[in-house]
């Protein structure tokens, strides 16, 4: 999915009318995490607590404020009271399942997704920042697993809870998006959410390397935030090389790398070897609200230095015919 069809979807979405008002749960207790002592080394095993990574906190990328953790987990329940019901049917649509919107509990890991992309220039509709900025993961559950993945715009500073729902300005827009957790495989699998831990299991198992700093989670530029993948560092150089289409030959030949992403539903993935050093978007500069029309203008935006915002996913050569 691209951004800009991302971005109108979202717009689309947050608009929606609530009707009732959810209490759901929050789980205080800590998931157990996939244990990757076996697998790691260095700093990413100095940051183990009970088997589990110690994450970086979470950090604006430059002078643009952010929210804190707490404040997204506050808005993902209240975004879940307002509008819970109003989405039901298009979250179970994506589930493949009935859900319960009140009987959802909030899982108690939050992830910080970084953002590939430079600070987005002042002037423009502040849904677009928001858009382009970075989020946090979150995902609520019930008794068999996890449910629905919620995000939350890193940006997302002048909304308000008042009696526990969300009220937003009239320059509102990106600062949730959603998608419900299939319970079969089929074309949306890769929305079934990967912890750190996981990652790296899936990773080491797959190179046979170890992982020797701590996971980084990135978004993916123009892709849904929920679809971030974890960025980790290995040990020694492994061979992969990009992923077989069925019934065809292997389109390049193997190379060595020390880094790979991660995401949803394991697929791993490295950088392109071309790097667009910007993307160029249309950008709405909103005038006062009702005096005038809008002005639009094009907006080059930058990426950040060490990130990338290209990937092609691969397989490792370690694994392959496994």
């Amino acid at each position: 999915m691209s951004t800009r069809a991302w971005i109108g979807l979202t717009i689309a979405g947050i608009l929606s009318v609530a009707c009732d008002r959810l209490t759901p749960g929050v789980d205080e207790e800590r998931t157990m995490a996939t244990d990757v002592r076996a697998h790691v080394s260095g700093p990413a095993a100095s940051n183990l607590r009970d088997g589990g990574f110690r994450l970086a906190p979470a950090r604006a990328p430059d002078d643009v404020a952010i929210i804190s953790t707490a404040q997204a987990r506050d808005l993902a329940a209240a975004f879940l009271r307002t509008w819970g019901h109003s989405h039901q049917p298009v979250w179970e649509s994506q589930r493949g399942a009935p859900i319960n919107v009140g009987t959802l509990r909030l899982s108690p890991e939050t992830y910080f997704a970084l953002t590939p992309h430079a600070r987005f220039p002042d002037g423009y509709h502040r849904a677009l920042r928001r858009a382009y900025g970075p989020w946090y993961i979150l995902h609520f559950r019930d008794a068999s697993g996890p449910v629905l993945g919620v995000a939350v715009s890193a940006h997302a500073t002048d909304l308000r809870i008042e009696d526990g729902l969300v009220r937003q300005p009239e320059e509102g827009g990106n600062y949730f998006a959603t998608f419900a957790v299939p319970l079969t495989s089929h074309a949306h699998a890769s929305y079934h959410p990967l912890s750190p831990e996981e990652a790296v299991v899936q990773v080491a198992t797959a190179t046979g390397a170890r992982i020797t700093e701590v996971p980084i989670l990135v978004r993916r530029a123009g892709w849904h935030p929920l679809l971030s993948l974890w960025h980790l560092t290995l040990d020694r150089p492994v061979q992969v090389r990009p992923r077989r289409a069925p019934g065809k030959a292997d389109p390049a030949a193997a190379v060595a790398v020390r880094e790979i992403y991660c995401g949803p539903g394991g697929a791993l993935f490295i950088p392109s070897p071309s790097q667009a050093p910007s993307i160029r978007m249309a950008g709405t500069r909103p005038p006062p609200w009702n005096a005038g029309p809008r002005v639009d203008g094009n907006v080059e935006l930058p990426r950040r230095a060490n990130f990338p915002v290209d990937f092609q996913e691969v397989e490792s050569e370690a694994g392959r015919g496994q």
